[in-house]
């Protein structure tokens, strides 16, 4: 396998270099670069320059000059760019939009924006962002992030980067290739327009109803929020498509966990799904693999047919939660008396089921009934015994990262 070219932006170069050590430490497949100062103000010319004139002609694309960063697989990039003040008022995330219209860049992460080492309880996704990714700086070595073998400290939600930069582009195809195909029914959730909360609804910018809403429609009407008089010639505008759409999937539909529903939230309802005995909490472990390619034989075989089959627009596998809900072949839908008292619970932390004495539970802010998440205690002994294993001290240490809002905290 190829490396991964990944490079990396912030307004002091020395700090920019300690980044660019931390990912190579944590990714052996990485070729990173840090990225100096006047490259970044020639990067920022240019990327106005590509502007400017596709707002003339859209289908000037002969001319642009070539840049390092259109084959770049992950650009990381800080939040806080006020040296940069040559290139004028720039923040991260106003390079994230550049970068993601502009360039053909894969995977934008912004650091920092929320904080150095933060874990948001919200579970919202900064959807509007044009970054895939938010960050704090010292998350950015976590081997978590880069592989799918971890321990300690690793958010549910984050993407195992290689993966998810492969699998962009096959998302990029699909959008060029399905133009005139409603995106919803394409992605089989058009029968769920019922389900979708309000927030899915507005992040297609009020383009009527949603299930008719054309990959087309998407990519130039509703424009995935480019800016009014931006204009993109139609290979950026699948780019700019495919990133928003990944955004709507992971961010905003899977958190909600109530149409698309992920293996450990599955099972934590209804144990009754996992093949091997639900009464050893290894094999509910076993399913907390990001990228677990022998998912489907942990479970019932009936649960083959409720995969979400194009797996690529997703960062881990999922099921469709309403049709497993109705199935009478399940044995709590069936019985809803028959749901086992299991003394587990799964940490969005974490990523991994631990014995509920070292959990806390908190209130995502998502639409009910499945708001009520948790997160890993630190507190007792048996939870400090865990975080010495993990490695206590570095990025991997669920003691040292700033949990927020404290408000999420069930009273």
């Amino acid at each position: 396998m190829s490396k991964i070219q990944v490079l990396v932006f912030d307004d002091s170069f020395e700090i920019a270099e300690g980044l660019a050590v931390k990912v190579r430490a944590a990714c052996d497949n990485a070729d990173v670069t840090a990225v100096e100062q006047t490259t970044f103000l020639d990067l920022v010319e240019e990327l106005n320059q590509r502007r400017a004139r596709w707002r003339d002609d859209v289908e000037d694309i002969t001319s642009i000059k070539p840049l390092d960063v259109d084959e770049a697989d992950v650009v990381i990039v800080d939040y806080d760019l006020l040296a940069y003040s040559d290139a004028g008022d720039i923040t991260g995330s106003r390079l994230a939009y550049l970068l993601r219209c502009f360039t053909k860049c894969g995977l934008v992460i912004v650091l920092n924006e929320y904080g150095n080492n933060t874990f948001d309880m919200s579970l919202r996704s900064p959807s509007l962002n044009f970054a895939d990714l938010h960050l704090g700086a010292e998350q950015i070595g976590n081997p978590g992030l880069w592989s799918d073998s971890f321990e300690g400290y690793r958010p549910w939600h984050w993407p195992v980067i290689p993966n998810a930069r492969c699998n962009f582009e096959k998302c990029v195809k699909d959008v060029q290739e399905n133009s005139d195909e409603p995106i919803l029914e394409f992605l089989d959730l058009g029968r769920f327009i019922d389900w979708m909360p309000k927030r899915v609804h507005d992040f297609f910018l009020g383009s009527g109803n949603i299930e008719s809403v054309l990959f087309s429609d998407f990519v130039e009407r509703a424009r995935g929020g480019t800016e009014l008089k931006d204009h993109l010639p139609p290979d950026y505008m699948a780019r700019v498509a495919t990133a928003r759409l990944l955004a709507l999937l992971n961010g905003l539909i899977l958190t909600e966990q109530s149409i698309l529903v992920d293996a450990p939230h599955l099972v934590a309802r209804f144990p009754s799904l996992i093949k091997d005995g639900n009464q050893d909490i290894h094999n509910w472990n076993r399913l907390c693999e990001p990228l677990n390619k022998e998912i489907d034989n942990l479970f019932i075989d009936e649960m083959k047919e409720y995969r979400f089959k194009k797996q690529h627009w997703l960062w881990r596998p999922v099921w469709f939660w309403p049709d497993i809900s109705r199935d009478e072949q399940v044995a709590e839908v069936r019985d809803p008396w028959t749901v086992q008292d299991i003394d587990w619970v799964f940490c969005e932390n974490i990523s991994q089921f631990v014995p509920t004495a070292l959990a806390d539970d908190f209130r995502a802010d998502v639409s009910p009934p499945f708001n009520k998440r948790f997160v890993f205690k630190s507190e007792s002994p048996e939870a400090l015994t865990f975080v010495s294993q993990a490695g206590s001290g570095g990025p991997q240490d669920p003691l040292l990262v700033e949990y927020v809002p404290q408000a999420a905290f069930s009273l």
